[in-house]
Order: structure tokens, then sequence, then C-alpha cells
């Protein structure tokens, strides 16, 4: 049992405010399923939010690709949604200090728009994307 907000932000998926780095590295190691919301006045003393129960179900590898490390991904991630109100593209090339070139061939590589902001990607799109932007001759 979380505070609403937070319950749903850890079941959260992409296109909604949210989804964010939080949500991905909860659904990274675990299924994240909503099941039902537990109003202030249930409690005595009553809290001022409402709470949200969420089950979740531990995964037994990361739900990435084999020989993508999870370190990766987050680092992907978080560039990503450093300046949320930008295009993903433009972020990650300035956070992770790339040409904007390399990061669009990432993205075409990932199958993902170029013009795509940050909340719109969902797990597997910043996985492919993490698998892109790996250095040549990385192993994988």
């Amino acid at each position: 049992m979380y505070q609403k907000e937070v319950a749903e932000r850890v079941v959260a998926g992409p296109g909604g405010r949210d989804y964010g780095p939080f949500s991905l590295a909860v659904q990274l190691w675990a299924d994240a399923e909503y099941l039902l919301t537990v109003t202030s006045d249930r409690f005595r003393p009553a809290p001022k939010v409402d709470s949200g129960v969420v089950r979740l179900t531990r995964r037994a590898t990361p739900a990435l690709p084999p020989g993508l490390p999870p370190a990766e991904f987050t680092k992907v991630v978080r560039a990503a949604f450093s300046q949320r109100r930008k295009m993903a593209a433009k972020s990650l090339a300035g956070a992770l200090g790339l040409g904007r070139a390399k990061v669009d061939a990432a993205f075409a590589a990932a199958g993902l728009d170029v013009t795509a902001r940050a909340e719109a990607i969902p797990l597997e799109g910043f996985a492919r994307l993490a698998l892109a932007l790996r250095p040549e001759g990385s192993p994988c």
C-alpha cells in the first residue's frame, strides 16, 4: 500500500504524466498491477490522502534484452527524462554528451520517432535505444 499518487506512478504506462524514471525502474524488475484505492476515511486518524494497493510480482530477470546491463538502461532513461518538456533525442544528446546525428541514428535503429518525448517511449523502446547507443564493439 502506497500513497495513491505514488501507486499511480508505480503502475503508469507511456503517455501519461505519471510515467517516468520511477515507473520504469519498478517495471524493469517487477510486473505492477493497481488493485484498489483505499480512501482516507478508512483510517483512524484519517490521513489527508487516499492510498492505493499495488501488486508487485518480481521478475526472475530484468525486462531487458540479454546482455544489456540495467545500469546502461537506467542511464539512458534518466538522460531522456532530464528535460521532460523537450524531445527525448535532444535531452539524450545533451545529457550524454553525444552528437545529435548519433542520437537520431539510434532512434531510427530502435524504431522510435526522433520527435518523441520521453514520456511516450515504452520500456521496450528504451531498451532498444540503450542498445543502439552502445559504443561500437560493446558486447550484447
